[in-house]
C-alpha cells in the first residue's frame, strides 16, 4: 500500500503580489471561457460548419474568420493554442516560468526534427512542427544538422544526445519518443519554479503511467515496462515494477485518488474494450485540479491555471469538431466529453 502525500490534489502555496495586474487580466478573460451549456449545445450539432456558427460569437470567433473550409478547424484551434501562450507569457514575470511553457513546445519538435535526421529526410517546412517553441523550428532543425549543441538550452541538447544515443543503441525509431518524452517529464516536474505547474505535471506522469502499465499487460508485452515507465510522478515506480497483474496495480492504488478512476475504468475496459471511460475519469480529475485554484492568492497560479484551462477547452472543442467530421453518434461523444473547468 502507498503512503501518498496528498488525499485528492496536490498542495502549492504562492503569493506574489507582482501579478495583481495579471490575476486583475485572468478574472476578466475568465467571462470568455465557454460554460457546460454552451458545449452540451455544440456536440448536439451535427457538422462543422454547424460548430463554426456557434462559435463566431465566442473567443473563437476570430480564428475561424479566415478559415476557407470547415474541415480545416485544427488551423483554427492551432492559432488559438499560439495566442493564449502568447497572452500567458506576456502576464508571466519569471522567465523560466515562460521557457517552461513553451518547452512542451520544444520536446515536440525535438522529437521531429530527431526523426528526420536519423532517417535523413529533413523538411524544414514540415506542419509538424509547432511554431510557438522557444527555438524555431528552422534553427532547431540547423544547430542539430550541424551538431551545435552548444547553441541550444542544455535541457534540449542533452534530451537530443540521449535519444540519438538510445536509437543508435537499438535502431529502434519509438526510442526517441520515449527518451525524449523522459527528458520532458524530467524538466517539467524539477526545473519548473511553480509548485502548481511541477504538480501538474507530476499528475500527468501518473497518469502516462497507469495507462501505459494497463496497454502493455492487455498485449502482454510488460517486459518493456521499464522502458515505458516515467520517474517522475507522485507514485514510485516500483509500484508498477511489482504489480502483477492490472488488478494488482489497482490494489496498490487504493490510497491514492486515481484509486476510484482506474477501478472504473477498468471494469469498463473489461466490458467495452475500450479506455474511453478511464480517459474521461482523469481528464476530469485534471480539471478538478484546475478548479482548486480558484481561491488561490495573488501570484503566477491563476495565469497559469487559466492557460491549462484554455488548453483544455481546446482539447474538448477538438473532440467535437473530430467526432462531426466522422459521424459519431451524438450519446457516445457525450458520454466521452470531459467536464469544463
Amino acid at each position: 500500500m502507498i503512503n501518498f502525500p496528498f488525499s485528492k490534489y496536490p498542495s502549492y502555496k504562492e503569493e506574489n503580489l507582482e501579478y495583481a495586474y495579471a490575476c486583475g487580466r485572468i478574472k476578466a478573460l475568465e467571462n470568455t471561457l465557454l460554460e457546460p451549456a454552451r458545449i452540451s449545445r455544440l456536440s448536439e450539432q451535427k457538422t462543422p460548419e454547424e460548430l463554426i456558427k456557434q462559435l463566431i460569437d465566442t473567443y473563437y470567433g476570430q480564428f475561424f474568420k479566415d478559415i476557407e473550409h470547415a474541415y480545416q478547424f485544427e488551423t483554427a484551434f492551432i492559432n488559438a493554442r499560439s495566442d493564449i501562450l502568447n497572452l500567458t507569457t506576456s502576464l508571466l514575470t519569471e522567465e523560466q516560468l515562460k521557457t517552461g511553457l513553451r518547452s512542451v513546445y520544444d520536446f515536440h519538435n525535438l522529437k521531429v526534427a530527431a526523426k528526420m535526421i536519423v532517417s535523413e529526410r529533413l523538411d524544414h517546412k514540415s506542419r509538424a512542427f509547432y511554431k510557438i517553441s522557444t527555438i524555431p523550428p528552422d534553427k532547431l532543425l540547423n544547430l542539430l544538422k550541424a551538431e551545435e549543441y552548444d547553441k541550444l538550452p542544455r535541457f534540449l541538447a542533452d534530451a537530443y544526445i540521449n535519444s540519438i544515443e538510445l536509437y543508435f543503441n537499438s535502431h529502434d525509431i519509438k526510442q526517441i519518443d520515449i527518451s525524449i518524452d523522459k527528458s520532458a517529464f524530467s524538466y517539467q516536474t524539477k526545473e519548473i519554479p511553480s509548485a502548481f505547474l511541477r504538480h501538474y505535471y507530476k499528475i500527468k506522469a501518473d497518469i502516462t503511467n497507469i495507462f501505459a502499465y494497463f496497454r502493455l499487460d492487455i498485449i502482454k508485452q510488460k517486459e518493456l515496462l521499464s522502458d515505458y515507465i516515467l520517474q517522475y510522478g507522485f507514485v514510485p515506480v516500483d509500484i508498477y515494477l511489482k504489480a502483477s497483474s492490472c488488478e494488482d496495480l489497482i490494489k496498490d492504488l487504493y490510497n491514492t485518488p486515481y484509486f476510484d478512476i482506474s477501478q472504473n475504468g477498468f471494469n469498463y475496459l473489461q466490458k467495452y474494450s475500450s479506455f474511453s471511460l478511464m480517459e474521461k475519469g482523469f481528464e476530469n480529475y485534471i480539471v478538478g485540479y484546475l478548479k482548486s485554484t480558484r481561491l488561490a492568492p495573488v501570484s503566477s497560479i491563476p495565469v497559469l491555471a487559466f492557460y491549462l484551462t484554455r488548453l483544455h477547452e481546446i482539447r474538448v472543442l477538438r473532440m467535437i469538431f473530430t467526432a462531426k467530421t466522422v459521424s459519431l453518434p451524438e450519446e457516445k461523444l457525450k458520454n466521452r466529453l470531459p467536464e469544463i473547468v
